[in-house]
């Protein structure tokens, strides 16, 4: 798995997976936290679109003025319990080979 953040215009987060998660893929499977942990992002001010050739989904913010997160630095987090495969098989968000545990951005995104 991938991801990556696009700072330009209206931002977006875009994350790459290696099965297609179309069923089970929602705005709040992202969580978008401030680098202190005092602020999180509303998933009702985002919203996820799927791209299944490519097997990405890009959450946007158009609820924030301009699409823009606020000044800041966030840590991204994706939820596997909300991430979910064809089979119903939760996302190994950390790897360990097996379902379930969230993928947590490693790097701090920064608006």
């Amino acid at each position: 798995m991938k991801s990556a953040f696009n700072r330009k215009g209206p931002q977006s987060f875009t994350a790459w997976f290696t099965a297609d998660v179309s069923a089970g893929i929602s705005a709040d499977d992202l969580v978008l936290r401030s680098e202190d942990g005092s602020a999180v992002i509303d998933p009702s001010l985002m919203s996820v679109s799927y791209d299944a050739a490519h097997r990405a989904a890009t959450w946007s913010f158009p609820g924030l003025p301009d699409g823009v997160l606020p000044a800041g630095r966030y840590r991204a987090t994706l939820l596997s319990a909300g991430i979910t495969d064809a089979a119903g098989r939760q996302l190994d968000g950390d790897r360990d080979g097996a379902a379930g545990g969230d993928y947590v951005l490693r790097s701090l995104l920064r608006a």
